[in-house]
């Protein structure tokens, strides 16, 4: 479908730029699975942005929205657990494969919560905005829907973990 020819093609172009950003290039020079998922998160998140709105337009139909909402506090549980030191490199793989699983969207916490983050973004701040998140990376994409939650009740809070890993 035209949706899914639109998600791919965003995943390849994205490589594309991000092998020759010096933004994403130090960001995946970062070898940890914290800022692995957090790449996940943005990179499927507008991709499913982008084929949902060829799909159903400019809204997120109120299941989806209402999945993504439960799928942000899965991801701040999961980002939170990826910063603990005792976390084993199998629990870091099962987290991290369990964000985008194949199949069912629901059950990838990953991309469900990166598609309400770029769909806010997208609506509420604009499709400049969205795109520039691309420019500026991870913490730009996360900066701008943690200032959403602060003027939208309906969005769900990121945890200050993830805030402060985002940072270094």
């Amino acid at each position: 479908t035209l949706s899914t020819l639109s998600h791919e093609t965003f995943h390849a172009v994205f490589a594309v730029y991000q092998s020759s950003s010096p933004v994403w290039r130090e960001i995946n020079s970062r070898r940890s699975t914290f800022w692995s998922l957090a790449e996940l998160v943005q990179n499927e998140g507008i991709a499913y942005r982008i084929s949902f709105q060829e799909r159903t337009g400019s809204s997120l139909p109120p299941y989806i929205f209402n999945e993504a909402k439960d799928a942000v506090l899965v991801l701040n549980n999961a980002m939170r657990e990826l910063q603990s030191p005792n976390l084993t490199g199998a629990r870091a793989r099962e987290l991290l494969m369990n964000a985008n699983l194949s199949g069912s969207f629901e059950r990838n916490y990953g991309a469900a919560a990166g598609l309400l983050m770029a769909f806010a973004i997208d609506t509420k701040m604009g499709r400049g905005a969205l795109t520039e998140t691309i420019a500026k990376g991870v913490g730009d994409f996360f900066d701008k829907y943690d200032a959403l939650t602060k003027q939208y009740d309906e969005l769900p809070k990121l945890s200050e973990e993830i805030k402060k890993g985002l940072v270094r």
